[in-house]
């Protein structure tokens, strides 16, 4: 008789056919979904740095325009100033620099300026009688007003905005009447870094700077430098201007009924 047993003994239990605990199940759809949003995380890099491209040289052009923008502006405000000063002096323009009684300059038309810049607290700072560079003028020398800085440089104690000076130009040593709106003379000129002075300094280069500046490879806006004219109007002026028209824009004299620039 066979003593095998009729009944089969159990079998160990196959792991294969069990169903995975809802944690595992879990673990494994989280990893797929990260695997997914690593996918698109790398398109949406890709078409982000595409994009970037496009838009790269526009980005790069949007400085040099906002500031000629500003330069504008501050030239604009000067200008106006300007005049300002001339209603409350019956017509004359601030003369281009004071001096005291053996004729040594003192100061700058950018001083005498002040008040209508909203500045009379820093004009009165200022001691009108001693030079622009005297010890008791150090205080507001080192205290420019943002206008006469070139943008993106309002710490500088170096104006950027030069009047024309000269016997046949906007500003003289002597008051000079403001005259009717000329809108074809020179007033004010915007120069480049290597042309800059202390703003209280009465010394003013606009005029050579213009005359000069055809050859010159550092002029302000690629090409163009922001002036005002007599009448309060500012504009960019090309360095490719002719000489002989720049010439009479400068001029305060002659007749300029034709001139066109």
């Amino acid at each position: 008789m066979s003593n095998e047993s009729p009944f089969e003994p159990p079998r160990a239990a196959d792991t294969t056919d069990q169903v995975l605990p809802s944690s595992v199940m879990l673990a494994e759809r989280i990893a797929v979904l990260m695997k997914s949003s690593v996918k698109i995380g790398l398109v949406l890099l890709f078409v982000a740095g595409f994009a970037w491209l496009l838009f790269l040289p526009a980005v790069r052009n949007v400085r040099p325009v906002r500031m000629r923008t500003q330069s504008l502006n501050n030239i604009r405000n000067i200008a106006l100033a300007v005049h300002n000063y001339a209603a409350e002096h019956r017509g004359q323009m601030p003369p281009a620099y004071t001096v005291d009684a053996a004729g040594h300059r003192l100061h700058s038309w950018r001083v005498l300026l002040l008040p209508y810049l909203d500045e009379q607290a820093l004009y009165d700072c200022i001691d009108l009688s001693k030079p622009w560079d005297h010890p008791d003028n150090a205080e507001p020398a080192a205290s420019m007003p943002w206008v006469f800085a070139a943008p993106g440089e309002e710490q500088s104690q170096l104006t950027s905005y030069m009047a024309l000076t000269g016997s046949d130009a906007a500003f003289g040593e002597v008051p000079r009447d403001i005259g009717t709106a000329d809108s074809r003379t020179l007033m004010l000129t915007e120069v480049p870094s290597a042309d800059r002075v202390p703003w209280m300094k009465p010394v003013d280069n606009g005029v050579e700077f213009l005359l000069g500046m055809r050859g010159r490879s550092d002029v302000p806006h690629a090409g163009m430098v922001c002036v005002a004219l007599q009448d309060g109007s500012c504009r960019p002026l090309s360095q490719k201007i002719d000489r002989q028209v720049l010439r009479q824009l400068i001029s305060v004299s002659g007749s300029k009924q034709s001139l066109e620039f």
